[in-house]
């Protein structure tokens, strides 16, 4: 059966994060962890839509680090969407401005969730069911988000191709990482394809076998 969800990654702002826009084949979409930090990204993610005459219906964040949320306002005041997130990143995001300030990277204040997702919920879209999964120790919230028709799962900052999330941040946890990548990423088969946070996509059998922080 073929997959109803494609998706179109972006890579943006100072830090080099793969913002998804997430396409149903009836022309809806929805977008994760918008990063975009100036106008050409703006207008690249506009041009997008356009080009693929997609409809944008809904938000969500594996996370809420700076780097993931920079384009929330944008996308709140010229599309009116606010995010859907765990609960336990909301600190995060509420501090977005100044973290960034810190960074030297200006973040608007981005808009209040409008729901929070938890371990075990599913996200539902356009009659599509994505599973949602806690995958604490990069940060305190972070969620994985696992399409079971397409064979993909999106990991945000969990794990990338040959390494895996930092846990020197505030809410890091090093030991909690690895627990949940092992109980939350590699029970799903090896034929799942990981789009993380930063880089290139890898599949969850090329992270079983080769990655380094995951060997025995």
């Amino acid at each position: 059966m073929q997959s109803a969800l494609h998706i179109h990654r972006f890579e943006v702002n100072p830090f080099q994060e793969n913002t998804y826009l997430v396409a149903h084949t009836n022309g809806s979409a929805f977008l994760v962890d918008p990063g975009f930090s100036d106008g050409r990204e703006e207008q690249d993610f506009e041009d997008a839509l356009r080009r693929q005459k997609l409809s944008l219906k809904e938000v969500v964040l594996t996370h809420a680090h700076i780097d993931h949320v920079l384009g929330l306002a944008y996308i709140h005041r010229c599309f009116g969407h606010a995010p859907v997130m765990h609960a336990s990143d909301l600190p995060l995001l509420e501090r977005a401005p100044a973290i960034g300030q810190a960074y030297g990277v200006p973040c608007p204040q981005p808009p209040n969730p409008k729901g929070f997702l938890e371990h075990g919920h599913l996200f539902l879209f356009e009659g599509e069911e994505l599973e949602v999964r806690h995958a604490l120790g990069h940060s305190p919230g972070s969620l994985v988000f696992i399409y079971h028709p397409g064979k993909w799962v999106l990991v945000g900052d969990v794990l990338f191709a040959g390494s895996i999330g930092r846990t020197d941040l505030p809410g890091g946890n090093h030991q909690e990482l690895l627990q949940s990548i092992a109980q939350q990423l590699l029970t799903l088969p090896d034929d799942y394809t990981v789009y993380p946070g930063h880089g290139p996509q890898t599949t969850i059998g090329a992270e079983r076998r080769s990655n380094p922080f995951l060997q025995p």
